[in-house]
């Protein structure tokens, strides 16, 4: 009898042992998300909610009303949301979200959403100049956001537009670039809800194309070498100058700088002289040899509204038979070439579009000359 006793008493244990353990029923839950990500205007967006402590699964329910367009199902906020014309961003009114787990301990938040208008996009434009020329072309363009936009800068982050040139407000690009190359800068738009966005531009400066400039016309006035006697002198020349830009903007720069037109950037030119000599003053009148020197290669620089012709070769000396032009009729030298200077200084007192005219100045005469562009 006391045998099986102890066999009913060790099997009602080993039973009892077995028996699955009682769960806790007060388990602390808790709702991880405390702020919802923004909703993007037109634009579908889905977001879980999350919840930590708690038996799964959770019953969710909601109280409150979210923006149209937008619904709540088992703890999962989903939907599309558009703004009212004019309207850049809505805040909902707050509402509940409660989640009860399967135990029955539940827990509350209140959360609010924010539905704003997409960022304006930055479209970059490849925008071209010309070296020395004054510029003004579009480097960027925007879509998106809250019109109207306004553009600027970003050097810090990816470097200045080329030097000599800024970005305005509209997303133009303007001044004079100096040097030849292509630039990448950095640029920005901002809308009128200050959202923004950033890129980069790219602007080609090309070589200038060369101007060709023909200016012909007439130089008289009295002209009278030493020991030559004295007489009216006639000359006809022609000029042809290849120069980066025109005869009158380089006339009218008063800058003080180096001139605009130099003969190493170019500018060439012929003398074609045929002389007339009227009302001599002595039998020794010197004449030309053949009374003409034709094609005498000339340079010239041009600024402050004067234009200084000097031989091509150096400024400080005479053409080569240069100095047989003038003689007396027996064709004996009246003086060394040394001392022969040559330059015709054109002081220019008016200027329009196609002519020039003013007076001239050499240390053996003086008169006026007029240019016509061809």
């Amino acid at each position: 009898m006391k045998t099986q006793l102890i066999i009913l008493l060790t099997t009602i244990m080993l039973l009892t042992g077995c028996a699955d353990s009682p769960q806790p029923k007060n388990q602390v839950i808790t709702i991880t998300t405390t702020e919802l990500p923004k909703w993007v205007s037109g634009q579908f967006g889905t977001f879980t909610l999350g919840v930590s402590g708690g038996t799964p699964p959770f019953n969710w329910k909601i109280t409150g009303t979210l923006p149209e367009g937008i619904t709540f199902d088992n703890g999962v906020i989903a939907g599309t949301h558009k703004l009212n014309p004019g309207t850049s961003k809505l805040v909902s009114s707050p509402f509940t979200i409660n989640a009860t787990d399967s135990n029955g301990n539940s827990v509350s938040a209140q959360l609010t959403i924010t539905v704003v208008e997409p960022p304006p996009q930055l479209i970059p434009v490849a925008g071209v100049c010309t070296a020395g020329v004054y510029c003004e072309t579009r480097i960027a363009n925007a879509v998106g956001g809250t019109p109207p936009y306004t553009f600027q800068s970003d050097t810090f982050r990816e470097g200045a537009p080329p030097m000599g040139m800024i970005i305005d407000v509209n997303g133009n690009l303007v001044g004079t670039p100096s040097e030849p190359g292509v630039y990448t800068f950095g640029v920005c738009v901002k809308d009128t809800v200050a959202l923004s966005d950033c890129g980069r531009s790219t602007l080609t400066v090309e070589e200038p194309e060369p101007i060709i400039e023909i200016w012909s016309g007439k130089m008289v006035g009295s002209y009278s070498p030493r020991d030559c006697g004295t007489g009216e002198f006639s000359y006809d020349f022609s000029i042809s100058l290849t120069l980066p830009g025109s005869m009158i903007t380089a006339l009218e720069d008063i800058s003080g700088d180096d001139w605009i037109m130099h003969t190493d950037e170019g500018n060439k030119g012929t003398l074609s002289i045929k002389s007339s000599v009227a009302n001599p003053s002595s039998e020794e009148t010197c004449r030309l040899v053949g009374d003409s020197a034709s094609n005498i290669p000339i340079g010239a620089t041009v600024g402050e509204y004067r234009i200084d012709i000097f031989p091509k070769n150096d400024e400080s000396e005479l053409l080569p038979g240069y100095y047989e032009i003038f003689r007396e009729d027996g064709l004996a030298k009246l003086f060394d070439v040394e001392l022969v200077s040559y330059g015709f200084y054109l002081d220019v007192d008016s200027i329009s579009s196609d002519t020039i005219s003013g007076s001239w100045d050499e240390q053996f005469g003086s008169g006026t000359f007029t240019l016509t562009k061809k």
